[in-house]
């Protein structure tokens, strides 16, 4: 028998074979190709094997791993036991791929793969990840996790039989209080409210990437809850993942800080900010988070717009893979084609804009009664707060659950799980002793900016 099992990321496989009833004593075995029989890797031990690793890396005449998948899956390779009778090999098997074949089970789940593994839903499903959200879901989701898939289904068909929010009722609602602005800027403004503040999520996040056509919820439970999309153990990967998009990376920040103008979509203001404008008074404003506000964000310079593409060149490559580390990987990253080192740092700007000043549509205030601070979004700290009050310690022992706080919601704790202390012990030094409004800031700024948020996984 014999069976080879490649690990959801591509990066490596695990070898199983076992035989009896040789003529003559094993001298040696082999992985080859056909059908010329050139050894293309050799197998250092003798006699069965259990879960022996191949990584997979080129041998013989192929010169990149991704050669070596291709031939892999084109059913080339075979293993090849030889023995003093016969030195050309006395048995063979071929590794045919099956895709009939259920995969194992994966191991059993701690408690903190499964809180990783709903922030990951969650990121993957919506447009960011909330405390609330977690909540929600951690509430129904057992220990060990042995029911998490059934939830996560309860979950999408609960969002869908959610009341749809219009984007057409809310564009024009708005028009109301902005008449002289093109509607097309309005439209995009509109999709920053469903998006951050909008009750049926994953609603918005379907619409947004395809046609309302055909049985779309069928389609999306079928990639949320693939084997490899809920296996845990890719946080640990270096190979899986993809480039978040720029607009994925904004709202997860806005979703999690509760970011928000002065102006709400309801009738009630912002009791913080002391402003003295009036609400929109939205009849539909029931079908938005309660502290839902107008967010007047239009385009800015992040490398994506809102509902829009800057040009018909929008577009990139599947197979493309840069040069460099990735390329020598034989891995691919299709978003890398269209992402420039001046996109990276505008992105970073737009950023930093968002935590130290606040975002807003440089003309709003000149169609509106409302003032430009009003209309300004800016993040809410009240959550950081409460997570450093309410943490014992030191300084940096806060600082520590700060960072933490945000590699949870907002890598899936993923930094926690490679134990990769070395970015947020820069963090806790750097930030620890400054007053609480840098703190905040700083330390937003700089998860914004890691590379492990711009890769999602």
């Amino acid at each position: 028998m014999l069976s080879f099992i490649l690990a959801s990321d591509n990066s490596l496989g695990t070898l199983n074979y076992s035989f009896t009833n040789l003529s003559s004593e094993q001298t040696d075995q082999h992985i080859h190709m056909a059908p010329s029989g050139q050894a293309i890797k050799d197998i250092e031990v003798i006699g069965n094997l259990q879960n022996w690793l191949w990584d997979l890396a080129p041998g013989g005449i192929y010169k990149t791993k991704q050669e070596m998948l291709d031939a892999l899956f084109a059913d080339i390779f075979f293993v090849n036991i030889h023995t003093a009778n016969h030195s050309h090999g006395e048995i063979s098997a071929m590794l045919k791929y099956d895709d009939t074949i259920t995969p194992p089970e994966t191991n059993e789940l701690t408690a903190s793969d499964v809180d990783r593994d709903i922030i990951r839903f969650l990121n993957q499903s919506t447009f960011g990840a909330t405390p609330e959200t977690y909540q929600a879901l951690r509430a129904q989701i057992s220990v060990d996790g042995s029911n998490r898939i059934q939830i996560y289904n309860q979950w999408m068909d609960d969002q869908i039989s959610l009341t749809p929010n219009s984007m057409l009722e809310l564009t024009q609602a708005v028009l109301e209080h902005f008449p002289e602005e093109a509607s097309s800027s309005v439209k995009r403004d509109a999709f920053w409210n469903l998006a951050v503040h909008g009750k049926d999520q994953l609603r918005q996040r379907v619409a947004s990437t395809f046609d309302t056509t055909g049985n779309l919820t069928a389609v999306v439970k079928a990639i949320l809850l693939d084997q490899e999309a809920r296996n845990p153990n890719a946080l640990k990967s270096t190979t899986f993942g993809k480039i978040k998009e720029p607009i994925l990376q904004m709202s997860a920040i806005l979703r999690l800080l509760d970011a928000a103008s002065q102006i709400s979509l309801g009738s009630q203001n912002d009791s913080q900010s002391g402003s003295q404008s009036s609400g929109l008074n939205l009849s539909f404003s029931d079908g938005f988070e309660e502290q839902a506000s107008l967010l007047r964000l239009g385009d800015f310079n992040i490398g994506q717009r809102a509902l829009g593409a800057d040009s018909v060149f929008n577009f990139y490559s599947p197979d493309y893979t840069p040069a460099g580390e990735l390329s020598s990987n034989s891995l691919v990253a299709p978003e890398l084609q269209l992402f420039t080192e001046s996109q990276l740092y505008s992105i970073i700007n737009q950023h930093y804009k968002l935590v130290y000043s606040g975002l807003v549509r440089g003309n709003s205030n000149k169609f509106s009664v409302n003032t430009k601070a009003q209309l300004t979004v800016k993040l809410k700290y009240d959550d950081l707060k409460a997570v450093w009050d309410g943490t014992t310690g030191s300084n940096q022992d806060k600082t520590a659950a700060l960072f933490d706080y945000l590699d949870f919601y907002l890598l899936a704790g993923q930094l926690k799980a490679n134990d990769n202390h070395q970015i947020k012990d820069i963090m806790i030094n750097a930030i620890a002793d400054l007053n609480e409004a840098d703190r905040y800031k700083l330390l937003i700024y700089s998860v914004n900016t890691n590379p492990e948020f711009i890769i999602q996984k």
